[in-house]
């Protein structure tokens, strides 16, 4: 009951603060659950419409959770500035560029800050590690958060990490991103063995399907 208190009073907070930079969001109203995919969820289990892959859907705040999927992404976002998204590419493009696997993985900081991110030149990377053929990286993103200050107009910072890996020909990058949310989290926002803990616990949560994880 306390901790159901506690989340409700957050909600509160963060609505009167923080507003979603989302279209769907802003059309529908804050509070209200958005589903648009063309996977199917079961028992809590996402599958990609061609089987490639499943994924548990993890945690969001409820309502204001907004799960929808693209040709190559799938997205798990809440009100609460919680991100979870995949992404994932074939390697014919890589390898038309003469790009080993090996390559591939070691330049991934590159690829996600250019091809996947599309970002801009304000992301600091702070982080970047090889571990089992995965590559785990972390940036910082200043105003680059899902929600926004309503008094400022400006995004959140955030922080956001991601594993990358290859699997059945196909390049997998899943990242997750938490914000910067003033008088809530300021001091630990930005720990990066939080990010690497939670990558490392979404990556278990990832299962390619008829093919095993390399």
């Amino acid at each position: 009951m306390i901790k159901l208190m506690f989340v409700l009073l957050l909600n509160m907070q963060l609505a009167i603060n923080i507003s979603a930079k989302d279209i769907i969001q802003d059309y529908l109203g804050s509070y209200k659950n958005y589903i648009d995919i063309k996977g199917t969820i079961n028992d809590g289990v996402y599958t990609e419409k061609n089987n490639l892959f499943t994924f548990k859907v993890p945690q969001l705040i409820k309502p204001g959770a907004t799960i929808r999927d693209y040709p190559t992404t799938v997205s798990f976002i809440d009100d609460l500035g919680t991100l979870v998204r995949i992404d994932y590419r074939t390697l014919n493009h890589f390898r038309k560029l003469g790009m080993k696997d090996k390559d591939i993985i070691e330049y991934s900081d590159k690829i996600l800050y250019k091809d996947i991110y599309r970002s801009n030149d304000s992301m600091i990377l702070i982080y970047k590690k090889i571990v089992d053929n995965k590559m785990f990286i972390v940036f910082k993103y200043p105003e680059g958060s899902t929600l926004s200050d309503s008094k400022t107009n400006k995004r959140l910072d955030a922080i956001r990490g991601s594993v990358c890996f290859i699997s059945n020909n196909i390049y997998y990058t899943i990242s997750t991103q938490s914000s910067k949310i003033i008088g809530l989290n300021e001091k630990n926002y930005d720990d990066v063995p939080k990010i690497l803990k939670k990558l490392k616990k979404y990556y278990s949560d990832f299962s390619v399907i008829k093919s095993n994880k390399t």
